[in-house]
């Protein structure tokens, strides 16, 4: 699939600045290498603002995942290092080619999710209100 991707210079501005400053400000307090920056940047120059913000949202939920499984299935512990490039290359990929498909998973997940929290909530508190009558 070949996509036709058009942004705008303004654009274009914004998702460097995003991609390049969230893992600079990153890298001035935890160990996240030179050219995950450089390579953020890059990319958010050729995608644009918002799909440089899903990508970086995809690296880090799939670099958290893959992470907590290496630890847990003891392959790395928590000293250890792992390469934050692979994963922010799949969140690119991702980005560019399946954006919006991935904006209608993020909305249906979170209307989903807001409406059987508060299906839980108002059963929770009926269940409250139902116990307090039998007292």
């Amino acid at each position: 699939m070949i996509s036709s991707h058009h942004i705008g210079s303004l654009d274009a501005l914004y998702g460097f600045l995003a991609g390049g400053l969230v893992l600079f400000l990153i890298a001035l307090v935890g160990p996240m290498g030179g050219g995950d920056i450089k390579y953020m940047a890059a990319m958010g120059l050729w995608l644009g603002l918002f799909p440089t913000i899903a990508a970086l949202l995809i690296a880090f939920i799939m670099g958290g995942l893959i992470g907590v499984l290496l630890i847990a299935l003891r392959i790395k512990n928590r000293k250890d290092h792992i390469p934050f490039g692979p994963f922010l290359v799949f969140g690119s990929i991702v980005g560019y080619f399946f954006f919006e498909e991935f904006c209608a998973l993020c909305i249906s997940t979170f209307v989903v999710g807001f409406y059987w929290n508060q299906l839980l909530h108002v059963s929770h508190i009926y269940a409250k209100g139902q116990m307090q009558d039998s007292l």
